[in-house]
């Protein structure tokens, strides 16, 4: 799940947080998934519009969650450009 918040009130730059769930699986697990998000974010980062704050929820660890990712991102920026 993505959640995006653009308000100008936030900081001038894009900010990515993540909540990765415990039936993820243990420490280790989840914090492997968080470097491989922060890996598939880092050169998509630039195309979120500023003064925007960008949650990421991983719920479980079904399926290539970072293909689904980059296409939620797509997605999402491209939502945010019609709306603004």
């Amino acid at each position: 799940m993505l959640y995006l918040r653009i308000d100008e009130q936030l900081a001038p730059s894009p900010q990515i947080g993540f909540i990765i769930s415990k039936v993820v699986g243990g420490s280790v697990t989840r914090h492997r998934i968080a470097r491989q998000l922060r890996h598939a974010v880092a050169d998509q980062i630039q195309s979120l519009p500023g003064h925007s704050q960008l949650v990421i929820r991983v719920i479980n660890s079904d399926g290539d969650f970072v293909t689904e990712l980059a296409q939620a991102i797509t997605k999402i920026i491209k939502k945010s450009e019609v709306k603004s």
